[in-house]
């Protein structure tokens, strides 16, 4: 190899690390759009993005309108009961004795209408997102009629008229059957035809479901609580409730891990054992930059190949992701190359294996930090989603691109894939890179507090959900930082980070999902 100064090359991998610290949020942050022709799995993922507000309204909608389905079948007739029970009769003393206990309208009302279904004009986003959009608007439409709230309804429907002059004519279609559905000036809706219906049921999914039930009910025939509508929406409050549960289990091992975290932290020096080893500092810098520009040209690579073989294939743009991120560890042994020997690669990267007992005590550290930490991730996640309504900006902005593709994934195999690259191959890539090369070369350098602050603002950064995401994917990054100087090896690290990609995954795929 060429020998080339060390100040030279440190001078030079200062440079490339700089450029591609401002091209890569420049493509990630704000993706240039294509051609649809040339880009179709690109442009599918786009309009999916586009839906994500939609879908949150939607799961909302079916959430809260299987709740006052499932609960009001349930035996809580007794006042001195406990829980939801004891609550919801409180609460119905308080603003109209003359409701019956249960009433779902009256749930409904509490937990629902007066955020998703207040006034147009003063309901423009919640939690960023944007309620004006048309498809939003026609479904949030559907539930007022099908609520029986008039006012909020006109509202709703004028707002769509207003703002939605010029439409494709399969959207005015849908306006007029809802307009005929739900007449807004009569009691009595107009009848609809067979087919009028099954477009409904195609263009707006369970809402649609919601108007054929409800042109049943006008008809005389009860079928709501046993109509398709009412079956998903129970289905959905069930699953919500249990991921609901789960959650809470697991602020319960958070509490317990935290206890026991500061107990490990006050007993002894924890950090005290990370050792830099012997790899040079500027084989750092250098693989650092290689995974950087691996990173982003590896998307040109993958589409190239994809438009040449399988042009409309989502499943192979997965399968290519994985092949080419699996392979990226092998950046490591670009030392190798300049007669470093492997094992010093190793130690110094974090990759040594020192015994099982060890292995051992490192994963349970791992999964402890995890339990201990998620809660304060969503947490600050919740309160950049605030902020951010607040500055009246989209939080589907910050969606990372694998979210969508979970979301809309209809066979287990693809679901099966995302999980492989978002659990296994993602985390172990990741966790190489940087807690194993970027916090290590920074950690040469730098006190604790500087390496962990610096490589969690560079793990933030090159990270697509861009400024949204970025105070969230910050902590996670210098969460995994303390646990690499802590454990002095990426096996901790490696686990943590993949129990905060199951779990994100999870809420995504089996509340937002299909």
């Amino acid at each position: 190899m060429l020998n080339i100064p060390p100040y030279f090359r440190a001078y030079l991998g200062y440079l490339f690390l700089g450029v591609l610290l401002i091209l890569i949020p420049y493509r990630s942050w704000y993706p240039l759009k294509t051609n649809v022709k040339s880009q179709p799995v690109d442009s599918r993922l786009d309009k999916t993005t586009e839906n994500i507000s939609l879908k949150i309204f939607s799961f909302q909608s079916r959430f809260f309108i299987g709740a006052a389905n499932y609960l009001k079948t349930q035996p809580y007739a007794k006042p001195h009961g406990s829980g939801p029970a004891l609550f919801l009769e409180k609460e119905r003393k308080k603003s109209d004795p003359a409701l019956k206990y249960g009433d779902s309208v009256y749930i409904l009302k509490k937990q629902f209408i007066e955020v998703w279904l207040a006034p147009t004009s003063r309901s423009n986003r919640f939690m960023g997102q944007d309620l004006h959009s048309s498809a939003i608007l026609r479904r949030r439409y559907i539930m007022a009629q099908h609520l029986g709230l008039s006012s909020p309804a006109r509202e709703i429907i004028r707002t769509l008229r207003t703002n939605f002059p010029e439409k494709p004519q399969n959207n005015k279609k849908l306006d007029r059957l809802l307009e005929q559905a739900y007449p807004l000036n009569s009691a009595a809706s107009s009848l609809l035809r067979q087919e009028e219906i099954e477009l409904l049921r195609k263009e707006l999914d369970w809402f649609g479901e919601v108007v054929a039930a409800d042109l049943a009910h006008h008809k005389g025939i009860q079928v709501f609580d046993h109509s398709p509508a009412c079956q998903m929406a129970i289905a959905t409050y069930q699953t919500g409730t249990r991921t609901m549960i789960w959650l809470g289990l697991l602020l319960f091992l958070c509490l317990i891990s935290i206890i026991i975290i500061l107990a490990l932290f006050g007993s002894r020096n924890t950090f005290g054992c990370f050792s830099a080893g012997l790899l040079p500092g500027v084989y750092g810098l250098e693989i650092f930059c290689l995974y950087l520009v691996a990173g982003y040209f590896g998307h040109f690579i993958i589409n190239f190949f994809q438009n040449l073989i399988f042009p409309e294939s989502l499943l192979f743009k997965l399968i290519g992701n994985i092949l080419f991120i699996g392979l990226i560890p092998l950046l490591i042994l670009w030392p190798a190359l300049f007669g470093i020997p492997l094992y010093d690669i190793r130690r110094s990267l974090g990759l040594h294996w020192d015994n099982f007992r060890k292995s051992i005590k490192d994963f349970f550290a791992g999964l402890m930090v995890f339990a201990a930490a998620w809660p304060f991730l969503y947490l600050i996640l919740v309160l950049s989603a605030y902020i951010f309504s607040w500055l009246k900006i989209d939080m589907t902005k910050g969606i990372h691109p694998i979210a969508p593709v979970l979301m809309e994934a209809h066979t287990p195999g693809m679901i099966s894939i995302i999980f492989i690259l978002g659990v296994v191959v993602a985390p172990i890539v990741e966790e190489i890179m940087f807690r194993g090369v970027l916090y290590t070369w920074l950690r040469q350098r730098l006190n604790i507090a500087g390496a962990v602050v610096i490589s969690a603002m560079v793990f933030a950064w090159v990270h697509p959900q861009g400024l949204i995401g970025f105070l969230p994917i910050a902590f996670l990054g210098a969460v995994l930082a303390l646990l690499r100087e802590w454990r002095n090896n990426l096996l901790a690290p490696i686990v943590a980070h993949a129990g905060f990609n199951l779990v994100s995954l999870i809420i995504i795929r089996f509340v937002l999902g299909n």
